[in-house]
């Protein structure tokens, strides 16, 4: 991993300004002072509970959202100067894997069309070219090149998810952002993306930002793991330590990891106390005696 930093956040703020019907709605702090930097070559994770800011920073920083306070910077240069062709660039050099994979793509397009658009209109690549450099995507993420005829709503979620990826590789970022696009796949589809991003990364030395609330992906993927809570950055810290957590957000999240197998507790000692007999009475006892003579002849 090359050690050089190419985006970095200092100082940022978000704040809404929620529209109300009739009266003016306080002002909602989302994100207080944030401060991160991003190398080149390596995987940061982004975490926190649901409300943390989490997404929006990943916002902020692909520049969807403007801030309200502080900047970030791009190659040393603040993208809120960027000019027309500076975006373009921006936008080819960092990429946006979502999570809902079915969602984000048109059912109707084939997987073809939905990888060329891309391909033709930042990579100016031409009919011949965009062919053959879709094969190698689909050759890239695991996936057959027959299925470029298919339309997406022939494919699985896990297949989707992996020609999310595709269209993100196929103008060569420098940065992936994968927002809880692994959260919501099942354990063995979540093994073989992690591998794959791996393979991609050291093959072709893209940075990755993933945002997850699952501690356990991040030990998996990621070389640094930042955590959120109410909008400030609260813990940074190496991923895959045995060093204690010191936030309290980092420690409910590392308490929420599910373990590998299954945990049998121990059999509790049975008490030594002796406990006081109950006498048993009949279901009849101090009741009148019941007629047991039949109410029909054929009874």
């Amino acid at each position: 991993m090359v050690d050089k930093t190419f985006i970095s956040v200092q100082g940022v703020a978000k704040r809404y300004q929620p529209q109300g019907l009739l009266t003016k709605q306080a002002t909602k702090q989302v994100l207080t002072d944030i401060n991160l930097e991003i190398k080149q070559g390596e995987s940061v994770a982004l975490v926190g509970a649901s409300g943390s800011g989490k997404s929006t920073l990943c916002r902020l920083i692909l520049g969807l959202e403007p801030t309200s306070d502080g900047s970030i910077f791009y190659q040393g240069k603040p993208i809120s100067n960027f000019t027309k062709q500076d975006w373009i660039d921006y936008r080819q050099e960092v990429q946006l894997v979502f999570q809902d994979a079915i969602g984000a793509v048109n059912p109707r397009q084939t997987i073809g069309q939905i990888l060329a658009e891309p391909l033709r209109y930042l990579r100016k690549l031409s009919k011949q070219e965009i062919e053959s450099e879709s094969q190698q995507l689909m050759a890239k993420v695991g996936l057959d090149a027959d299925l470029l005829a298919r339309k997406a709503g022939q494919l699985s979620g896990g297949q989707l998810q992996r020609v999310g990826i595709a269209r993100a590789l196929a103008v060569k970022p420098k940065l992936i952002a994968l927002d809880e696009s692994l959260s919501s796949l099942d354990l063995v589809l979540q093994q073989q993306m992690i591998a794959l991003l791996k393979s991609i990364q050291q093959e072709s030395g893209t940075a990755f930002l993933l945002i997850t609330h699952d501690l356990r992906l991040v030990d998996l993927f990621c070389h640094r793991v930042i955590v959120l809570d109410q909008g400030e950055i609260v813990e940074s810290r190496p991923a895959n330590t045995n060093a204690p957590w010191q936030s309290e957000m980092g420690k409910k999240l590392n308490a929420a990891i599910l373990p590998a197998m299954p945990v049998v507790k121990a059999k509790e000692p049975e008490s030594t106390v002796e406990r006081p007999q109950i006498k048993e009475r009949p279901l009849n006892a101090g009741t009148a005696k019941q007629n047991t003579k039949p109410q029909c002849d054929y009874a």
